[in-house]
């Protein structure tokens, strides 16, 4: 663990399955993908043994133009809620297109 801050960076899927990084305790995701298993895995990088601190999780949600959501919200609440991906987002494009 470093004596300082530290920032590390990385893409979903990128590492092993076995790293820990329980020495840091805050994780931000910019962009989820559709995998369930590799969203658990990016969160609990950083919870484990180690922790010396509480965990903190953030998710960056981009919004169009007018402020209207995008695909990752709707799949950030399918990842939470345990909703199919595909179910949901295939759901919220055919009432996109309904309501236009």
């Amino acid at each position: 663990s470093p004596n300082g801050p530290a920032f590390v960076a990385g893409i979903e899927g990128t590492g092993s399955f076995g790293l820990d990084m329980c020495a840091a305790h805050t994780c931000v995701t910019v962009s989820g993908g559709y995998s369930p298993g590799r969203s658990a895995q990016t969160l609990d990088r950083i919870y484990g043994p180690g922790m010396t601190q509480p965990a903190a999780y953030f998710d960056i949600i981009a919004v169009g133009p007018k402020g209207q959501y995008t695909i990752d919200r709707d799949i950030l609440i399918a990842r939470r809620t345990g909703e199919d991906v595909a179910q949901r987002t295939a759901d919220a494009w055919v009432k996109s297109l309904q309501d236009e």
